[in-house]
């Protein structure tokens, strides 16, 4: 309570500061809520404060969210006692009724910070039927409300309540629930998962698949498996999609038997997609495969496939598959990877899409490192040797890249002996773009060999790089000359 006049003013003027027509002052004054509770008492913040907040809402959403803000911040103390608590839900309920959906997710953070301070019969008298009130009014917004608080009192709940929301009229309240559907699978909801995956409306079904991973489980895997076979012919892309981004993530539950014969099936038909996104998101999730199902059953069924999409005509497909081979490398083993997919990875160096070029140089540097050095002197450096004389500059600048990189992954010995007479050779190239690229790779390969090798074999190219007759050569030697100085000063 306030004990001097100057105080008393202050308050008065924040109170009225909440009725006022500039939003700037409402904006101020919603921010001191917990100042204006302590100056009335507990009593009047029941009898006066609170009323006036849920008679007077506010049309300014930035009031509104202010406002959301500031409700947590009144405790027990500032009520009179635990046992008042549930009054901050009445100013709570009508913020979640408003159309703007910013202001309802505050004000749904606001009450997920009281609900603990609520004692269990204010959730059972009070809280429960607010989100029965939520969940039956005529606007969506409310039900939708009522679809994002269902989450937070799942112990508390009962079925039928939940399923009220799952087949609300509202696509946009399925949706709501669709997208949350995991947080309240301890029900057996399995049918209405389904139906939700099934919804007319493709945002719903595209909602639902996105939990896909966590409602599955032992006891519903039939029906699981048949959603599944239904979404992989849906007339929706992204609903495809959606499902091929989760399907790799059910085969923990289905084992490794029903991953073969139910999944798997799925599985090549997805990768055949006539959509790239659901080919790509597919590819994406493979990794998690081999160790459920074993590299032969692996080899013998989506290798295959793979070998397909490893050409595929968009080239962020042909990314995706480039991305998993240092993984697939590791459970397929050095001679099946040598067999099936090494000369694939030096085909992509001379790819037409420089993403895939610079992708696969790191994939190069990946397998040196996963394989060994002698595995890279027999298998990938005669096409480094040949890419370096290619008549296409573009394919003389994947040497350097690809050199560059590989130098990371290998011994020393190895970097000096083999990777920098490839660069040093370059320097003369007829192309001013490759000469001041021989510089740059230089610059980090140089602090891999030691400074005796950095004076006897790299410094004397750079030295005459920085005679170019190019400018931009002349600079990118001169700064990889002070940087290797530096370096080994």
């Amino acid at each position: 309570m306030l004990s001097s006049e100057s105080a008393y003013h202050d308050l008065a003027v924040v109170i009225d500061g909440l009725r006022a027509e500039s939003s700037e002052t409402r904006i101020a004054s919603a921010t001191q809520l917990k100042f204006i509770s302590e100056g009335l008492g507990p009593e009047r913040t029941r009898e006066e404060l609170l009323p006036f907040l849920s008679d007077s809402i506010d049309d300014d959403d930035l009031v509104l969210l202010k406002l959301s803000a500031s409700i947590p911040l009144l405790t027990a103390s500032h009520l009179g006692g635990a046992e008042h608590m549930y009054m901050l839900l009445q100013p709570l309920e009508l913020l979640l009724t408003v159309e703007e959906s910013s202001v309802r997710t505050a004000a749904i953070d606001s009450l997920t910070k009281i609900l603990p301070s609520l004692p269990q019969e204010s959730v059972a008298e009070h809280l429960l039927p607010m989100v029965q009130r939520l969940g039956t009014r005529e606007w969506f917004t409310s039900r939708i409300s009522a679809s994002l608080i269902l989450p937070l009192l799942i112990p508390l709940l009962e079925v039928h309540e939940v399923e009220s929301c799952i087949t609300d009229r509202s696509w946009r309240v399925r949706w709501t629930v669709g997208s949350n559907f995991g947080k309240i699978a301890r029900y057996d909801l399995s049918d209405s998962y389904v139906a939700l995956a099934t919804d007319a409306e493709s945002e719903v079904r595209i909602a639902a698949l996105t939990q896909l991973g966590q409602v599955a489980n032992e006891g519903n895997k039939d029906k699981i498996v048949a959603l599944c076979e239904k979404a992989m012919d849906d007339v929706n892309d992204k609903v495809r999609g959606e499902l091929a981004g989760g399907i790799t993530g059910l085969g923990e539950v289905m084992g490794k038997e029903g991953t073969r014969d139910k999944l798997l099936p799925i599985m090549l038909k997805l990768l055949r997609d006539e959509d790239s996104e659901v080919r790509l998101r597919l590819i994406s999730g493979l990794g998690k495969l081999s160790s459920i199902i074993g590299v032969g059953l692996l080899s013998s069924s989506l290798l295959p496939s793979i070998m397909d999409l490893a050409a595929d005509k968009t080239w962020r497909v042909r990314l995706a598959i480039i991305s998993e081979i240092p993984r697939l490398a590791s459970d397929l083993g050095v001679g099946f990877f040598d067999d099936k997919f090494c000369n694939l990875c030096l085909t992509w160096l001379s790819d037409d899409c420089s993403s895939i070029r610079v992708a696969a140089a790191e994939n190069l540097k990946h397998l040196s490192k996963l394989f060994g050095e002698d595995w890279m002197l027999e298998r990938i450096m005669p096409t480094i040797q040949e890419l370096r004389v290619n008549q296409s500059y573009l394919r003389r600048l994947t040497c350097l890249v690809s050199a560059g990189k590989i130098a990371e992954s290998v011994p020393p010995g190895v970097v000096s002996s083999s990777i920098v007479p490839v660069i040093t050779g370059m320097a003369g190239d007829a192309v001013p773009n490759i000469r001041f690229n021989v510089a740059k790779t230089l610059a980090s390969v140089g602090r891999l060999v030691g400074k005796d090798k950095f004076e006897a074999e790299i410094m004397p190219t750079l030295k005459t790089l920085e005679e170019d007759e190019d400018r931009d050569v002349v600079w990118f030697a001169k700064e990889s000359i002070e940087g290797l100085k530096g370096f080994y000063a």
